[in-house]
């Protein structure tokens, strides 16, 4: 995968989650733009994460096959080799000790085998025979039900995801990898203990258990840092949120700005009205004739 653009790497983003670090919402929503096969995509932080867990996991996957390619392989060109009527790679894979005594063992029990009498050797048939056909049909029950525990394990980890993505959207918080990886352990440990009957409250239950741990985890670790270092770990969309909030309550509770005005307004004379003159307008009037005089 090339990248054409600066990113985050998807493996550092992921750690941060691991440590309890939280991912700011400008930055979850921010898309960052990559080659893939020659194909330029946008991609964002939660789909690099998705994108680089699931090429952990096929790589590891594809290991596996290879491994058990090699081993294969190597068997096959054993058999082949032995069929052909060549006894050295069996010889080589086995030791020289361990082929002669199971060459030993082989003939000694096919002389015993050719000393019965006929009706001994039909029935020693039969129950080798009968012996084949029970382990073959051990083996085919045995793979129905790995193919019954597999289809039961992929449905319910499809419900136990559809649960969490529910529970989340109700509550309106956004799914990141550590939330819904605690909400995860949470709801393991309920059904390992059955300690909820009813499976549509595991997701609820373990979503309440998840939040109250993180929320003491986050009250603990913050109540320990500096105002400086506090800065540094919240996010600024939040920092901006608490300042405008401490603003607001301190504008409300201003008792100059709560204050009633009890001004009154002038009420104009009617037509025809006499008009009692003031106090101070008598005094202004007498001051100017006077002087005027």
């Amino acid at each position: 995968m090339e990248q054409a653009n600066a990113a985050p790497s998807p493996s550092a983003l992921e750690g941060q989650e691991a440590q309890g670090e939280t991912v700011s919402e400008s930055q979850a929503q921010q898309r960052y733009k990559l080659k893939v096969n020659g194909k330029e995509v946008e991609k964002s932080i939660d789909e690099l994460i998705r994108d680089a867990q699931k090429g952990v996991a096929a790589d590891e996957k594809f290991q596996q096959a290879a491994s058990l390619a090699k081993k294969y392989s190597a068997y096959e060109q054993m058999e082949k080799a032995i069929q052909s009527g060549k006894i050295e790679p069996l010889i080589e894979k086995l030791g020289h000790d361990k082929f002669r005594q199971f060459a030993e063992n082989y003939l000694i029990d096919y002389l015993e085998y050719e000393q019965l009498p006929p009706d001994k050797k039909e029935a020693l048939q039969y129950r080798r025979e009968l012996e084949a056909a029970q382990k073959q049909l051990h083996d085919i029950e045995a793979s129905k039900r790995e193919a019954e525990t597999s289809q039961y394990k992929a449905q319910a980890l499809s419900e136990i995801d559809q649960e969490i993505s529910d529970v989340l959207k109700n509550a309106g918080k956004k799914p990141t990898p550590f939330l819904v990886a605690r909400i995860a352990e949470q709801m393991l440990a309920s059904l390992q203990s059955r300690e909820d009957a009813d499976p549509r409250t595991v997701a609820k239950s373990a979503y309440q258990r998840a939040v109250k741990t993180l929320e003491n985890d986050v009250t603990e670790y913050l109540g320990n840092l500096t105002v400086d270092d506090a800065r540094k770990v919240l996010p600024k969309e939040l920092l901006d949120a608490l300042r405008k909030s401490e603003v607001d309550l301190v504008r409300s509770q201003d008792p100059m700005r709560s204050r009633p005005t009890n001004q009154k307004t002038e009420r104009q004379p009617r037509k025809g009205e006499k008009v009692r003159m003031s106090t101070d307008e008598f005094f202004k009037q007498r001051i100017e004739k006077n002087l005027g005089a």
